[in-house]
């Protein structure tokens, strides 16, 4: 789930920075906390999970700790706001990135209620840099040379094709025949299943091209050996990240909302929800969403197949994002500032590091290299070690096996962030400051 939600973004800041450079590696849970790793003794540590601190702050003292919450909110209420109230937590950072103006609003407020809080401490650790992950389509986006119209479906089956080799849906329904939320969702997800292929039935192959992207927590191989996934040319998406995949669609379909509605707002995509189609309810989304986007999302919510494929057919002429939900769009996700959300982190890491290095910095006595082999030999030992259970998993993920898959899928991202013009303002004012960090 982690991989495919943050690998691309980490991956294109490992790029970014080793341009301005610095010496990176991308680690995860398993060696985090590595005999390499902590011999490597990073100057700076960039992480997406919050609730790493503590453990980051335990095992790397001397590192500078930069956080940007992969969850992000479409509300107001988000994870930083534990660490803005919390003031010997909140020293433990460099700096914090934020998705848009009204989380950093939010967050201001909360701080602003505890005892001795500055409003000069939050600025020089909170900044807004927008959604990283929205560099990959805004990077990406390229024209369709196909012919066809590309539909994606958003795939939500994660139940009832669990990533989970020991779950039996009818054991597990039997054990959890007291929790409605388990069976309400089961319900729910066979429902968009009968909706998808009755879409599908219809939908003409020589016009349209279809392509589903799994949940990340479903089994993705059970679809190669559906033989109606063939007869109707449907693709399976094997992209690392969502939003490589969102960048080459020209309508999206799915069932749920999420911060992906702030991806498709910068692909300007046009997003089609199945919840009435599905027999779902608008109230499951009031506590979770504001009005504008619900009342953006229920305009482009069809009640019947006629309403759906009349939307299909005209899907160039829709507006799903009218002015009231691009405004908070971009109070939510800085949607409408320019340049690279991930070059700006960047960036500001070397520019921090650079601004508050005091003498020589404790690095490890072994070149970067051999550490680098170090992690992979124990990478690979450990991916050994635990073969019975790695299957979907990863967990043990060794860069150089996908390096070739990641090189594909950003390299033209990076590329294209860097010939931004407005991009060049900020990396050669960087080139300039930067030292040898890592």
């Amino acid at each position: 789930m982690t991989f495919n939600r943050d690998f691309g973004t980490a991956f294109i800041l490992l790029r970014l920075l080793e341009h301005l450079g610095c010496e990176c590696m991308i680690v995860n849970n398993t060696n985090l906390t590595s005999i390499p790793v902590k011999l490597w003794n990073p100057d700076a540590v960039f992480y997406v999970t919050p609730k790493n601190t503590d453990k980051l702050a335990r095992y790397y003292p001397n590192a500078k700790l930069f956080l940007f919450s992969a969850e992000g909110s479409v509300g107001y209420e988000i994870s930083e706001s534990k660490i803005a109230s919390d003031a010997d937590l909140l020293s433990k950072f460099s700096r914090i990135y934020l998705w848009g103006e009204t989380p950093r609003l939010y967050l201001l407020n909360k701080y602003m209620e505890t005892k001795s809080a500055k409003e000069t401490i939050f600025k020089s650790i909170f900044k807004v840099v927008g959604n990283m992950r929205g560099d990959i389509v805004k990077y990406r986006k390229s024209k369709n040379i196909s012919g066809k119209i590309k539909i994606g479906f958003i795939g939500s089956f994660w139940l009832i094709n669990s990533i989970k080799k020991d779950l039996h849906l009818l054991k597990y329904l039997f054990d959890r025949r007291k929790d409605d939320y388990t069976w309400d969702e089961s319900i729910l997800q066979i429902k968009y299943l009968k909706v998808m292929l009755g879409i599908f039935d219809r939908l003409e192959k020589d016009k349209y091209e279809i392509s589903l992207r799994p949940y990340p927590l479903e089994r993705k191989n059970i679809y190669q050996n559906i033989d109606y996934i063939g007869d109707k040319g449907i693709s399976i998406d094997e992209s690392i990240d969502f939003s490589s995949w969102v960048a080459e669609q020209d309508i999206i379909i799915g069932n749920s909302i999420s911060t992906t509605i702030s991806l498709l707002a910068i692909a300007k995509t046009p997003f089609i929800n199945l919840t009435l189609l599905c027999g779902g309810k608008f109230d499951i989304y009031e506590k979770i969403l504001p009005s504008q986007l619900l009342t953006a999302i229920a305009k482009n919510s069809p009640s019947s197949f006629e309403d759906l494929f009349n939307t299909i057919a005209n899907y160039d002429k829709q507006t799903f994002y009218d002015d009231d939900a691009e405004r908070l769009l971009h109070e939510l996700y800085d949607l409408k500032s320019g340049g690279s959300s991930i070059l700006k982190v960047a960036v500001d890491i070397v520019n921090t590091l650079n601004e508050n290095q005091s003498g020589s910095p404790l690095r490890s006595r072994l070149p970067f290299g051999i550490i680098r082999f170090m992690d992979y030999l124990n990478l690979k030992y450990r991916k050994f070690r635990n073969r019975d259970s790695i299957e979907n998993d990863y967990s043990f993920f060794i860069l150089g096996e996908l390096l070739l898959r990641a090189k594909k899928e950003f390299d033209h991202v990076i590329e294209n962030i860097i010939k931004d013009p407005e991009n060049q303002k900020l990396l050669s004012s960087a080139l300039r400051n930067v030292s040898s960090i890592r």
